[in-house]
C-alpha cells in the first residue's frame, strides 16, 4: 500500500513544483507545434492525394514502407515523432525521482514509514504514470485529428491505439530506469541528467570498442536504451510487440542497479 501512496505523491508532486509546471508547459508547446505544423499538414496534403500511392512514394525510400499498415497516415506521423521526442522528455521530467530529497536529507524521514524498495519503486511507478498521462494525451490530440480530417478511419485508428500505447510505454520505461539509477546516486535533477548524458557517452564508446574486438554481436545492439526505437519506426501494429522483450529486460536490469544503488546510499 506504501508503495502505492508514494506513486500517487510522485504524480501530484510533478504539479506542486516550479520545475514540473515549466517541463510539462514546455512539453505542451513542443508538442502543440509538433501537430499544428507537422502532423496536420503532412496528412492535409496526403488527403489532397492519392493517399495510399503518396504513403509509398513517400515511406519507401525511407525504409518505412511498413508503416503504410497503420490504419491513418496521422496515426504514421505520430508514431514516428513520438519514438524520438517522448523518450528525451522523460529523461527530463524522471531526474528527480530521489535526487531532490537525498541532497536535502529529507528521504530519511520516509524512510521511518516506507521501506527503501518501496521508496524507490513508488516513485519509479510515479514516474510511469505522468509518462502514461502524456501518451495518452498526445495521442487524443491526434485521435481528435483524424476525427475532424478522416472522420472514417477514426474506428480503425482507435482499435490501434492500445498498440501504440503499449509500445511507447514500454519503450519509456527503461529511459525511467536509467533516471532512476542516476537519481539515486545524484543530489539534484540536474546532476541526475549530467550523469545520463555521461553513462551514455560512456556505454556508446565501451559498445564502440566491443563491437571492434569481437565482431557486431547482436547482443550489442540490445544495451542502450531506446535501441529498438530504430526498428519500431518501421513496424505497424501487431508486428512491433515482437520487440517489447528487449526494453522489459533493460529495464529489469536498470531497477535492480538503481535498488542496489540507492539501497546503499546514506539517507
Amino acid at each position: 500500500m506504501s508503495l502505492l501512496i508514494i506513486a500517487r505523491d510522485e504524480l501530484v508532486r510533478l504539479f506542486a513544483t516550479r520545475r514540473g509546471w515549466l517541463s510539462v508547459a514546455a512539453f505542451v508547446a513542443l508538442w502543440a507545434l509538433a501537430l499544428i505544423y507537422v502532423v496536420v499538414p503532412i496528412t492535409r496534403f496526403l488527403a489532397n492525394s492519392d493517399e495510399s500511392d503518396m504513403l509509398e512514394m513517400v515511406l519507401g525510400p525511407l525504409g518505412l514502407a511498413a508503416l503504410a499498415g497503420w490504419p491513418s497516415p496521422q496515426l504514421v506521423v505520430y508514431w514516428v515523432i513520438a519514438l524520438y521526442l517522448l523518450p528525451p522528455f522523460a529523461v527530463l521530467v524522471a531526474a528527480d525521482q530521489t535526487a531532490s530529497d537525498l541532497g536535502r536529507g529529507t528521504l530519511r524521514f520516509h524512510a521511518l514509514r516506507a521501506s527503501r524498495p518501496a521508496i524507490y519503486l513508488g516513485r519509479f511507478s510515479g514516474q510511469c504514470l505522468v509518462q502514461l498521462g502524456l501518451v495518452l494525451a498526445t495521442l487524443a490530440t491526434v485521435l481528435v485529428a483524424i476525427g475532424v480530417q478522416t472522420p472514417d478511419r477514426l474506428p480503425d485508428s482507435l482499435l490501434a491505439a492500445p498498440f501504440v500505447v503499449l509500445n511507447l510505454m514500454v519503450l519509456l520505461l527503461p529511459w525511467v530506469a536509467l533516471m532512476g539509477v542516476c537519481s539515486a546516486v545524484a543530489r539534484s535533477p540536474r546532476q541526475a541528467t549530467l550523469f545520463a548524458v555521461l553513462a551514455w557517452i560512456v556505454v556508446t564508446l565501451a559498445l564502440s570498442l566491443a563491437r571492434d574486438a569481437f565482431g557486431p554481436l547482436a547482443l550489442f545492439d540490445h544495451v542502450m536504451p531506446g535501441s529498438e526505437a530504430g526498428t519500431l519506426r518501421g513496424l505497424a501494429d501487431p508486428a512491433t510487440l515482437a520487440l517489447l522483450p528487449v526494453p522489459l529486460i533493460q529495464t529489469l536490469v536498470l531497477l535492480a542497479l538503481g535498488l542496489f544503488a540507492f539501497g546503499r546510499r546514506d539517507l
